[in-house]
């Protein structure tokens, strides 16, 4: 039988101890007629970075057309109707050079307890949304992720899906040197604190 951890997310810790280092990131990892899922403001940690996972969609055709929250988790459509990820969801993942990769499809918060201690974690860390459903206006959501640990050297892709936004796997790249320079530039608030 498999036992399973609640995640630590280390950067939640780090946030309270450490000035992030910033990168300038704008990538639109897709897009259709009326559907964008976009990727800014890349932060670097010691043990990892986190970003902000940006989702808008523009006027729908039924006014009273429900918005669900596109995330797995809190508002999202119950697992326990059938479905363990219904279409109404956007899949998302990290993949290091090495192969490495991380989905919101697993089971965060809680992982394998035999996970091994260089396998990427994705974690959420909250964010804020509107649904203007009703009023014909779309949606417009905001979640930051993080994912620890850093990556190696070479290409970082962010990879995203959404079946029911008829958006097909789709893979932007950057190369994962600009994250590893933000992290390196970020400042502990009290670094005598840290000896």
């Amino acid at each position: 039988m498999t036992r399973f951890k609640l995640v630590h997310a280390v950067w939640r810790r780090q946030r309270m101890e450490v000035l992030a280092g910033v990168a300038p990131v704008s990538l639109v990892l897709a897009r259709t007629g009326n559907t964008v899922v976009g990727l800014t403001d890349v932060r670097g940690y010691p043990d990892g970075f986190v970003f902000l996972l940006r989702v808008r969609w523009g006027y729908v055709a039924d006014p009273f057309e429900e918005v669900p929250w596109p995330f797995p988790g809190w508002g999202s459509p119950d697992p326990l109707d059938g479905d363990l990820f219904p279409d109404e969801l956007l899949r998302f993942g990290v993949q290091f050079a090495d192969g490495r990769k991380v989905t919101n499809m697993g089971m965060y918060p809680f992982v394998p307890e035999e996970l091994p201690p260089d396998q990427p974690v994705l974690v959420e860390g909250g964010g804020e949304g509107s649904e203007g459903g009703r009023l014909g206006r779309g949606a417009m959501w905001d979640l930051w992720l993080a994912v620890q640990p850093l990556p190696p050297p070479g290409p970082l892709a962010f990879v995203c899906a959404w079946p029911a936004r008829s958006i097909p796997e789709t893979r932007v790249e950057i190369d994962a040197g600009l994250v590893l320079d933000v992290a390196a530039a970020a400042v502990p608030f009290f670094p005598e604190a840290r000896s």
